[in-house]
């Protein structure tokens, strides 16, 4: 048994007492028998989206092609879908037909696999016609009926099924497994966002390794659309990873773990743009885990071989010119890295890591009076008001090194002492 907030179960009632079967399904169902928090409540129905419509008073047509409807009741919103087959599939994605069924069977068997093809009624009993709960229990992941036919009707699926081995830390069923190599080739059919946004869901997941790992085994990144130029969509077997991939787990957020799979192929800041890019992730992220692993580089090039003193200005100058976010993170991979090194025997890290310790990063960036030119007690019209002159190169270079000096606490962030350092450094010039 199940349970169910009220909100859904009246909805799943308000169907039954008017003569229609409904049943909450799929992840729900799924998450909840493996004792995980969701969300998400789908619910299938034999209501045509008509009559599911008529039956509730805030109600949004959001599939009426495919049967969907928003049904919006109690502050809460559930997609209602009447049961459905599907049939003459697109580009091994979109169906081109669908048939309203009035069997929930029939509308459970056109699902992935079997742990997503289970329902349960407003008591919380759990109807499961194709063994999902013991594939649960076991560990499976598993397609429902023909592996082959479910891949070619949806090519995505076969990268769906990594997803839920390496999130479930599940096995894949030989005849699913055989069948995904098989139809590999057919991935090339589905467009990079799909694909980008299964590979993301996977690296935010519990165990985003394994994830990797029988993606390269199985070589479905070889069949990709369009194929970034890195050394992971080349691999073709876990042998082929660098060790420190390994460490990939210990990393708590995905733009970490990209940062991490990117550094461990020894990239450049463009070949990991484009390739991200290619897989069509936001400016915003993009930018976010570029300038992670332009900092990384930077440190690397300055932090070859100096002194305590020296190493804290390159860490300190690295922090203003990439900001204090990019430089939390930084540590975050650089804790990774120093968890490989104390590894019996200890893993050898590539490229060369930078020689700024973790601990002294985080107490030299809370030392920081600033980490950023905002911060500054003076600002770029004072030192126009101070100085008459025209705006130019020369007032970024100014600014640049004011926030260098507080930041190294060689002067106090104070408005007078500021406009007095500017002074002598225009005067030097």
């Amino acid at each position: 048994m199940i349970p169910l907030e009220p909100e859904a179960v009246y909805v799943l009632n308000r169907l039954k007492e008017n003569g229609y079967e409904a049943y909450v399904v799929g992840g729900y169902v799924r998450d909840q028998l493996r004792g995980q928090p969701t969300n998400d409540i789908d619910i299938a129905t034999s209501a045509l989206p008509e009559q599911t419509m008529a039956l509730f008073e805030r109600t949004v047509p959001t599939g009426l092609q495919h049967g969907t409807v928003m049904v919006l009741y109690g502050g809460k919103s559930y997609e209602v879908t009447t049961f459905r087959t599907e049939s003459d599939y697109e580009n091994y994605r979109r169906p081109q037909e669908v048939t309203f069924v009035q069997n929930l069977e029939q509308d459970l068997q056109r699902r992935d696999f079997t742990i997503n093809a289970m329902a349960m009624d407003g008591t919380g009993s759990v109807i499961d016609p194709f063994g999902g709960l013991e594939d649960l229990q076991n560990g499976l992941i598993r397609c429902v009926g023909d592996a082959r036919e479910r891949f070619r009707e949806d090519a995505l699926r076969m990268v769906r099924c990594v997803r839920f081995a390496a999130n479930y830390r599940f096995r894949i069923e030989s005849s699913t497994w055989e069948s995904l190599i098989a139809n590999r080739d057919l991935l090339q059919h589905i467009a990079m966002e799909r694909i980008r946004a299964e590979w993301d869901k996977m690296m935010e997941g519990s165990d985003p390794y394994r994830g990797l790992v029988l993606l390269v085994n199985s070589g479905l990144l070889h069949f990709l659309k369009r194929k970034p130029d890195w050394p992971v969509i080349r691999w073709t077997a876990e042998e082929e990873l660098p060790a420190e991939l390994s460490l990939l787990n210990l990393l708590d957020r995905p733009l970490l773990r990209w940062a991490w799979l990117l550094r461990s192929m020894e990239l450049s800041a463009e070949a990991a743009r484009q390739g991200l890019s290619m897989l069509t992730f936001s400016r915003l992220a993009i930018d976010k885990v570029i300038k992670l692993i332009e900092m990384d580089g930077h440190l690397i090039a300055k932090s070859a071989d100096p002194g305590q003193e020296e190493l804290e200005q390159v860490w300190k100058e690295a922090v203003l010119r990439y900001g204090a976010d990019a430089a939390a993170e930084w540590l975050a991979l650089a804790d990774a890295a120093a968890a490989g090194r104390l590894r019996n025997p200890p893993l050898a890290i590539g490229p060369a890591w930078s020689s700024v310790p973790a601990d002294e990063g985080r107490r030299w960036l809370k030392e920081m009076p600033v980490t950023g030119i905002r911060e500054l007690a003076v600002s770029g019209s004072d030192l126009l008001t101070l100085t008459s002159r025209q705006g130019g190169p020369w007032l970024g270079r100014v600014m640049d090194r004011l926030m260098l000096e507080v930041a190294l606490g060689r002067c106090a962030n104070r408005k007078e002492d500021l406009l007095d350092k500017a002074k002598y450094y225009l005067a030097n010039e």
